[in-house]
């Protein structure tokens, strides 16, 4: 199928997924049901980002993105050269490591058994990426964690991640985006 036959249909595909009823832990909801029910976590006020950042944590950040016609993909507003076909989607993930970052370009999703690498690009980062290990041995008082003694931690909402990315650039808008991932967020 080419992109203006998917886009064509997607509207049409998007709604009926809505309404499907097929996902066993709903228990018999539909997506639209569950959002519609659903009353929106806050971030608890007042609540202020730490000034002390947390470095880098070890881990994968994956991406979505179609190859343009000179075959590259952009991601965190830098042009990356692939060797796919233009006009496919690819996967790009990040990897992260103390001793060495970088991007790799596939054709399929990470659950894929079979996936091809096109490319791999270095990823010089202006800051120290730390293990997991490492960084659980830091005090967490200044990130509260949402738990039953604290359920209403997400009570207020927090700042958007683009405008991070708009305001301080691509390395903090990665930070914050990684940092994100460990906020205990609901996803739907």
């Amino acid at each position: 199928a080419d992109l203006a036959a998917v886009n064509a249909q997607a509207a049409l595909f998007f709604e009926q997924y809505r309404d499907s009823i097929h996902h066993r832990q709903l228990q018999g909801l539909s997506p639209r049901a569950i959002h519609m029910h659903s009353q929106p976590h806050y971030l608890e006020r007042p609540f202020a980002i730490a000034q002390s950042r947390r470095p880098l944590q070890t881990g994968k950040v994956h991406f979505i993105r179609r190859v343009q016609p000179d075959k590259t993909v952009r991601l965190l507003n830098v042009n990356w050269s692939v060797s796919a076909q233009p006009a496919t989607g690819v996967w790009a993930t990040l990897y992260l490591q103390p001793d060495d970052c970088c991007l790799k370009i596939y054709d399929k999703a990470p659950d894929q058994k079979q996936r091809i690498c096109f490319n791999t690009h270095p990823f010089p980062l202006p800051e120290n990426v730390v293990s997991s290990s490492d960084l659980n041995s830091e005090p967490l008082s200044e990130y509260p964690i949402a738990s039953d003694d604290n359920p209403s931690i997400l009570s207020q909402t927090a700042p958007s991640l683009a405008d991070v990315f708009f305001e301080y650039g691509w390395p903090w808008g990665l930070r914050s985006l990684i940092t994100s991932l460990h906020w205990p967020y609901l996803w739907l």
